[in-house]
């Protein structure tokens, strides 16, 4: 197991600056949440004939973020977890290995990116819950 956690005061201290006219002191430094959290759980199970298996589950949270220095409510995520899960599969002599995997399994809708251009909002939208298997062979 493994956790790690993170804490960013990202205030700007700049009085009297302003960004096309708006003020931004006190505003928070674009793509950086306060407060972030992630950990993974891991546990592999050997066996003598039928080779290894392992089950993985792993988080991430990160806090609201602004994605422009001059903060606003367009161009704002709230705080979000997201949470993976997978399985494998390892033959004896591993040369096989066989993962399955389901990202974002709570399907949590959220933006990497939302910025206004040429007097558009626009927003790019983090992956979907998205399932897969991966086969591997070695020679």
């Amino acid at each position: 197991m493994s956790f790690g956690a993170g804490y960013l005061n990202t205030e700007i201290d700049a009085p009297g600056t302003t960004i096309g006219g708006i003020p931004i002191d006190g505003n928070e430094l674009p793509m950086a949440p306060a407060f972030t959290l992630n950990g993974v759980a891991r546990d592999t199970i050997p066996t003598s004939t039928l080779g290894t298996f392992a089950l993985q589950a792993d988080f991430n949270y990160q806090d609201d973020v602004f994605f422009q220095v001059v903060n606003n409510g367009i161009e704002f995520q709230d705080g979000y977890a997201l949470l993976n899960l997978r399985a494998g599969w390892v033959d004896p002599k591993e040369r096989i290995s066989l993962d399955v995997f389901v990202e974002n399994v709570l399907d949590k809708e959220y933006f990497v990116f939302a910025g206004n251009v040429a007097d558009q909002n626009i927003g790019l939208w983090g992956r979907p819950i998205t399932a897969g298997i991966k086969l591997s062979l070695t020679y």
